[in-house]
C-alpha cells in the first residue's frame, strides 16, 4: 500500500475522511491506528468523553410585576396643601455664584418651599449651568430669567418639585426685570411675581414715572391671587 504526497494532502479537504476496510485493517495491524495515551494517564487522555443528549425543557415565562423588588422612595419635604403652611423667601443676592452653599443651607435648614432671588447675575449663554447645579439641592428645581446683553441683574426662583410651578410669559419692561410663575393651592391658582427695578438713569431714559406706569400695567394684567416680591430700589425720600 502506498500513498503519494498529493493523496495525503487531499485528505485535508474532507471533513470526515474515510478508508476502505482492507486499508483500515492494514493500518491497524501496523499499530498506527491506536489512541495514544498522554502523560496525564488513562483518565486524562486515553478515554473519550462520553456525550449525553437530554431533552430541552422549556421554562414558562412569568409576566407581571414582582413587588418584592420595589421600595418606597420618600419625598423631600411635605407638599403644603394650604397657603398658611407654605414658606416663601426672597434674597437680593448680588450674584449667586459665590453664595451657592449659603443659599442651599438656608433653603433646606428652614424647609423653604419657594425661594426667590433678585440680582442673580447669571448669564444667558448657558455658561452658568454648573452654578445652577450647585445652587439646586435635591428635591428642588430652579428657574430664572437672566439679564440679556449685559452683566448684572437677573431674577430667579428655587422651589420644591411637588409644587410643579409653571413659568408664565415674560412681561418685557424697560424699567424693571420680572419673572412670573403660577401654581395651585387650595384648589385655586396663585401667581408669584419676582421683580427687580433698574436704577433710574437719564441716559437710559428710565425714570420713576416710567416705572410706575409699567408696574401698574403689570399688576392690572394679573387677575388671580398675587404675591409680589422683589427689590424696587426706591428710597422713602424719593416717593
Amino acid at each position: 500500500m502506498a500513498y503519494s504526497r498529493d493523496d495525503l494532502l487531499a485528505l485535508r479537504n474532507h471533513a470526515n475522511p474515510t478508508l476502505n476496510w482492507s486499508t483500515l485493517r492494514t493500518v491497524r495491524s501496523a499499530n498506527i491506528a491506536q489512541i495514544r495515551s498522554t502523560r496525564r494517564g488513562t483518565a486524562g487522555g486515553s478515554h473519550r468523553i462520553r456525550s449525553r443528549v437530554t431533552s430541552h425543557v422549556r421554562v414558562p415565562h412569568k409576566s407581571g410585576i414582582n413587588r418584592d423588588n420595589l421600595i418606597d422612595v420618600p419625598l423631600v419635604g411635605p407638599t403644603p396643601s394650604r397657603l398658611d403652611n407654605m414658606k416663601v423667601g426672597l434674597a437680593n443676592c448680588q450674584s449667586v455664584r459665590n453664595k451657592t452653599d449659603e443659599i442651599v443651607d438656608f433653603t433646606t435648614d428652614n424647609d423653604v418651599d419657594i425661594m426667590t432671588f433678585t440680582e442673580t447675575w447669571l448669564k444667558d449663554d448657558g455658561s452658568d449651568e454648573r452654578t445652577i447645579g450647585d445652587l439646586t439641592p435635591s428635591g428642588y428645581c430652579f428657574k430664572h430669567v437672566p439679564r440679556s446683553g449685559r452683566l448684572g441683574g437677573g431674577v430667579g426662583v428655587l422651589y420644591k418639585r411637588p409644587l410643579a410651578l409653571i413659568k408664565l410669559t415674560d412681561h418685557r419692561c424697560k424699567s424693571f426685570e420680572s419673572f412670573k410663575i403660577c401654581f395651585t393651592a387650595n384648589g385655586e391658582p396663585i401667581r408669584i411675581v419676582v421683580l427687580y427695578r433698574l436704577h433710574p438713569k437719564k441716559k437710559t431714559g428710565i425714570t420713576n414715572a416710567l416705572f410706575f406706569e409699567e408696574f401698574t400695567t403689570l399688576v392690572d394684567s394679573l387677575v388671580t391671587k398675587l404675591l409680589m416680591m422683589g427689590d424696587v430700589n426706591i428710597w422713602r425720600c424719593c416717593v
